[in-house]
């Protein structure tokens, strides 16, 4: 049997074959594609998505800039601005290849230890922040009005925000499977909160960013969509899993030309083939 006849005679067999192989990966892949505006629309219970500018009180500003950075040996930085933390003012200070940035009291000098995540933890409040009741908000004014004096009740500003417990505040400096490069913003941190969604936070503090916020909901269509559409579970094998995805594409290009080649091609000459038997035995009888 000549090798053209080979081919004609199993090319069915191959492109049923190949199209079996293909076919639950394409669908995946399509199914993810689809879902991905879904997931894309999910938007975990974030209150604030950004935060009003704070004004700065100049009369609580005692120690200067160059001073407070003299007094700490820093000589040289990136950039620095004013942040304020439990009604304290600070230089942020952003230093040069120092993933972390320094929190240099204004009345004082003296350096906050572990400011940054301070910062970001009570940034990660504020974003997260829920208004507490009205009732709620009139129990605490009529109790401290109990505790504290009139005077004191004067200069009193209530709570309007139910603070969540903080589990765990994590530094983040490169991209991972839940904070993507689509994020761009680095370093940040992930701050864990103890709620039922399991929410967390990523926060930029240099800028009072929230980069994103993931949920179990967000987490699981993340998750879901890596390893159906961008085949996550094949990283571990570095750059080879670009091989395997060429080979695969090839795969279904291939899959394509059988396709078109049987549903076509073949059936054209079978059909012209039909004709002439037909025309044949109507001639000879």
């Amino acid at each position: 049997m000549s090798i053209k006849k080979y081919i004609r005679k199993n090319i069915y067999r191959w492109h049923r074959l190949t199209s079996l192989i293909v076919a639950l990966p394409v669908m995946l892949w399509t199914v993810s594609g689809f879902l991905h505006p879904v997931m894309n629309s999910l938007k975990p219970d974030v209150r604030n998505h950004f935060l009003p500018t704070t004004s700065i009180d100049s009369t609580k500003i005692h120690v200067p800039l160059q001073q407070a950075l003299h007094r700490n040996t820093i000589f040289v930085f990136h950039n620095f601005r004013f942040v304020k933390l439990d009604n304290n003012y600070f230089y942020q200070v952003q230093q040069i290849n120092v993933d972390t940035l320094t929190y240099i009291s204004c009345i004082d000098g003296k350096i906050l230890q572990g400011g940054d995540q301070l910062y970001a933890s009570d940034l990660a409040q504020r974003f997260l922040a829920e208004p507490v009741t009205n009732e709620k908000q009139k129990a605490v004014g009529h109790q401290m009005a109990s505790d504290i004096s009139h005077a004191a009740m004067l200069f009193y500003e209530p709570k309007l925000y139910a603070k969540t417990n903080i589990t765990s505040v994590e530094l983040i400096k490169e991209f991972n499977p839940e904070y993507k490069r689509s994020n761009v913003l680095l370093p940040v941190y992930r701050v864990n909160f103890n709620r039922a969604d399991n929410i967390r936070l990523y926060i930029e503090t240099s800028s009072d960013r929230l980069a994103t916020a993931v949920d179990s909901k967000k987490a699981w269509f993340i998750n879901f969509f890596a390893l159906t559409h961008t085949w996550s579970f094949l990283n571990g094998i570095g750059q080879t899993k670009n091989l395997v995805l060429g080979l695969f594409s090839l795969l279904c290009f291939i899959t394509s030309l059988l396709g078109f080649y049987v549903y076509n091609v073949m059936k054209k000459k079978k059909a012209s083939s039909l004709i002439r038997r037909q025309w044949f035995m109507a001639c000879h009888s």
